[in-house]
């Protein structure tokens, strides 16, 4: 049991050490990297400090709330984007060539390497790193492959191919600094020189006009056809029905037809229509 007095020195002791302290709070997608200032341990400490609230003393140590969650940027040519500036990539095809891309990314800092990046890059701001070492790796990895393609290749059907390359290029490189590449591609396709663009725009028209006029003849040819057939029918319909005309069945369509009017013959007097029907067999 403590006395009087001694409860009251616990009291101040402990109410001294807490008014040294000072808390924070790392929320998910974050960590807290530990800075001692002084001491034999001082600097960044190489474990990081997971989710929740981390207690120090502001005296002898910081605490820096690190994001390490995934960031994505895109470097366009359009200066409504991004840094009100053409941030555009570009890169020459084998045959010197020179195309240019606006390109994405997304990336993250390894929970565990963040003390380690935040020793290497001296900074918790992404955006220096985006736009400086980042930025290079991505843009130093597009310029290398690309050279191993012609410009048909990266207009067309190498270009995935490319993009691939240089991906894994920069996911090995960046991964040495604790950085996860998790994603990069074409926000547009890559964009040749204007004249090789006006060039291809006129090939793929004469493709075009050329399918067309195809279409257009195979569709004459088709109706052609259909009214050779037409008449082919009409034709042997006809022939058909003159061979089976007999003089029998033209009086019988004309007794079909007759109203049962006589005809009157001139002069007045009447005449009496005369029908011949040829007997069968006699």
């Amino acid at each position: 049991m403590l006395n009087g007095r001694s409860a009251k020195l616990l009291i101040a002791l402990i109410a001294g050490v807490m008014s040294g302290c000072a808390y924070t709070t790392i929320e998910p997608g974050h960590v807290g990297i530990k800075i001692e200032q002084t001491g034999h341990q001082r600097g960044v400490q190489d474990f990081p400090i997971k989710t929740g609230r981390v207690w120090y003393n502001p005296v002898n140590e910081n605490v820096l709330d690190f994001n390490t969650a995934i960031q994505q940027y895109t470097w366009t040519q359009n200066v409504n984007e991004g840094n009100a500036a053409n941030e555009e990539m570009c890169f020459k095809s084998s045959d010197f060539l020179t195309f240019c891309a606006d390109v994405n990314a997304a990336f993250k800092v390894i929970p565990d390497k963040a003390p380690s990046f935040y020793i290497q890059f001296r900074s918790d701001d992404m955006k220096v790193f985006v736009h400086g070492f980042f930025r290079n790796v991505i843009r130093d990895d597009l310029t290398k492959f690309a050279g191993n393609y012609s410009a048909d290749d990266l207009n067309g059907k190498g270009q995935e191919e490319f993009l691939e390359s240089a991906t894994q290029a920069a996911k090995a490189e960046l991964l040495t600094y604790g950085v996860d590449l998790i994603k990069l591609g074409f926000a547009h396709p890559p964009r040749p020189p204007e004249q090789i663009q006006k060039a291809i725009n006129n090939k793929l028209e004469a493709v075009q006009n050329a399918i067309r006029v195809e279409n257009e003849l195979r569709q004459s040819e088709a109706e052609a056809k259909k009214m050779i057939a037409e008449a082919e029918g009409k034709a042997k319909a006809n022939q058909v029905e003159m061979q089976s005309i007999t003089p029998q069945l033209l009086q019988m369509r004309a007794i079909e037809k007759w109203n049962g009017t006589l005809p009157q013959a001139i002069g007045g007097s009447g005449a009496i229509p005369f029908i011949q029907i040829q007997g069968g067999g006699k």
